[in-house]
């Protein structure tokens, strides 16, 4: 059964692994922009909106490891400025 309260945001490091993560959750990937700037700067811009919504990034951090961690914090960003629902306002049960 699919969720429509989750969003699977795929990096540009393996963008197939998160395609094989929807498709075994039923859930589709949303789309996001990832492009670097011939002087290196980076612009990451979710294509749809994830207001409520639990996210979840699918980013390994291969090599060139600083490039595809800088990446995953600024997808992160991005979601927690767009109002996402798992965007580090939650705490752990227990807690």
């Amino acid at each position: 059964m699919p969720s429509s309260n989750v969003a699977l945001l795929a990096g540009s490091a393996h963008p197939a692994l998160c395609a094989a993560i929807a498709r075994e959750l039923e859930a589709r990937v949303t789309p996001c922009l990832v492009e670097r700037f011939p002087d290196g700067e980076l612009h990451v811009e979710v294509e749809e909106g994830v207001r409520g919504v639990d996210v979840y990034v699918v980013q390994p951090t291969s090599p060139p490891a600083d490039e595809h961690l800088l990446e995953l914090v600024f997808l992160a960003d991005a979601c927690r400025r767009s109002g996402a629902a798992s965007a580090g306002r939650r705490r752990c049960a227990g807690r």
